[in-house]
């Protein structure tokens, strides 16, 4: 059995569904974004998110960050 990983910055656990793929040595410069509208906040709400943020959605400390690049 695979040892459970979890997110260094907020400790979410990181599933294949969460996982991205990271390159050594890549470097993206782009743009970040909070996104406080309940459509982006609800679009990647997952099950389980409630035991970091209690309140759900509306809990005054979960935000979606959108990182647009414009090059790498």
């Amino acid at each position: 059995m695979e040892k459970m990983k979890f997110c260094q910055s907020c400790g979410m656990p990181l599933t294949d569904d969460v996982l991205g793929t990271i390159f050594k040595g890549i470097m993206l410069r782009g743009t970040m974004e909070v996104l406080t509208d309940a459509k982006s906040k609800e679009m990647i709400w997952r099950k389980g998110d409630e035991q970091y943020y209690p309140d759900g959605v509306t809990d005054s400390n979960y935000c979606v960050l959108k990182f647009t690049a414009t090059d790498g």
